[in-house]
């Protein structure tokens, strides 16, 4: 299937449009957006794969650094198309659920009380949903897969790796602005705008916003409906204080929405793989499609939504020999899931409707040294509690004709962890590395079912 894209971008100085009346298209400074995966003067990649900013080459861990260039030049725009561009990592979803593998190590159903074995982390906060990380990629500072396991600073759900977003940050004393805006066949279209503005000398904002469609690609030639087709948005803004001179404080507001139509379960397959199909029941099949994109059928589009919200405050204290990092995070997760297993019948066979999420609030601390001799350490500590939920609804005829039968599980999780590493330089060119984390988990099952 071909298709095609079309992209504007507008990328110019607020001043110069104030003071020149004329707007030039610029690439990124150098200073903007280089968070956490930078490309420093000499040509060294900067990453904080061991929770503190270091050369790529310095870093006893297989890390793929991806920087905020080859994310735009090579066209990511959701958090599964990283995979494209990290060898090792296998970025699946089901149901709208995320789904990473790193060297084949992940988890085949997460959900709430049942964590992904590969960690997703976004502006340094743990995602402890897996629908709550398939956000859209775009005003980034870079990402890093982390193969292999991370347990000791990434904690318990670390088996297979880690998989690190960072946003781009507000920028002191910059005034900028970006827009672009792209259209595609199938109505394919994205816009997207990025601000950067000094409020003082002191402290900066930055907001971002981006709108995607996506139109369907199968027909359904019942109801001439289109599926498979996607609607977000997301909108986050920043604020930069630099407090003094070693001290900064962050704060990050994020909201994400989305509607996805399922395509996967609309492609008409042949007539003995749809169970519906051959039962013996007058008229259960319409089977009047007419191509490989077309559907026939009466039961409800296979669809989930989602909606996040989070928030995080970041202060960092950096001394000559030492930095100490503190994060306050709060988010509330919602996805829900509309699936109909019926294929090309004319009625509700096995309609499946998850809803599930939940609110977390946590805190994450740490100190790490730079004393630059014969040892360095890093110490830190994290508490997270989590308020979630999985209730699903089932409908039809596979559950003996019973409409609305419910299931309501509730999942509250308390988790608190200490973690440790210590670093020996015992000749030049060698570290030897010494670590370990203690984690306690305090977590609670209740379900309900009704009728």
């Amino acid at each position: 299937m071909t298709g095609f894209r079309l992209r504007a971008v507008v990328s110019a100085s607020l001043l110069a449009m104030a003071f020149h009346g004329s707007a030039n298209a610029q690439t990124a400074s150098p200073e903007e957006g280089t968070a956490e995966t930078a490309q420093l003067s000499g040509g060294d990649i900067v990453v904080t794969a061991q929770r503190r900013a270091e050369r790529l080459e310095d870093v006893p861990i297989a890390v793929a650094a991806v920087s905020t260039e080859r994310i735009e030049t090579m066209g990511i725009i959701s958090a599964k198309d990283v995979q494209l561009l990290a060898p090792g990592l296998n970025f699946e979803t089901s149901y709208g659920y995320a789904q990473p593998y790193i060297r084949g190590i992940g988890s085949q159903s997460p959900t709430p009380g049942i964590e992904a074995s590969t960690a997703i982390y976004i502006d340094g906060i743990y995602q402890p949903h897996a629908a709550g990380s398939l956000t859209d990629i775009f005003d980034m500072a870079g990402v890093q897969v982390l193969r292999g396991a991370q347990g000791t600073l990434y904690g318990r759900n670390a088996s297979g790796g880690a998989i690190l977003y960072s946003y781009a940050e507000p920028v002191l004393g910059k005034s900028s602005l970006k827009m672009s805006a792209e259209y595609g066949n199938r109505d394919h279209a994205l816009i997207s705008a990025v601000a950067n503005a000094p409020l003082s000398d002191t402290i900066a904002i930055r907001l971002a916003g981006q709108i995607t469609h996506y139109g369907g690609y199968i027909r359904n030639i019942v109801d001439g409906r289109d599926w498979g087709g996607r609607t977000s948005y997301n909108v986050r803004g920043k604020v930069k204080w630099e407090v003094t001179p070693d001290l900064t404080a962050d704060l990050t507001v994020e909201q994400f929405h989305s509607d996805d139509a399922n395509a996967t379960q609309a492609v008409r397959g042949p007539k003995e793989y749809c169970l519906a199909c051959n039962l013996p029941i007058p008229g259960a099949d319409l089977n009047p499609t007419e191509g490989f994109f077309d559907i026939a059928t009466n039961s409800h589009q296979s669809s989930w939504d989602y909606d996040f919200f989070r928030a995080s405050i970041k202060l960092t204290y950096a001394a000559d020999e030492f930095t100490i990092n503190s994060q306050s995070y709060y988010f509330n997760n919602r996805a829900r899931v509309f699936s109909n297993q019926g294929n090309a019948a004319t009625f509700s066979f096995f309609d499946y409707d998850p809803d599930q999420g939940g609110k977390v609030y946590g805190q994450d601390l740490s100190l790490v040294t730079s004393f630059g001799g014969a040892f360095d350490f890093m110490v830190g500590g994290s508490y997270s509690h989590a308020d979630d939920y999985n209730h699903t609804t089932f409908n039809g005829l596979a559950f003996g004709g019973l409409t609305d039968l419910r299931t309501e599980n509730f999942v509250p999780t308390t988790s608190t962890a200490g973690f440790a590493e210590l670093y020996v330089r015992p000749i030049d060119r060698v570290t030897i590395t010494l670590g370990g984390r203690y984690t306690h988990d305090n977590r609670k099952l209740r379900g309900v079912r009704s009728p």
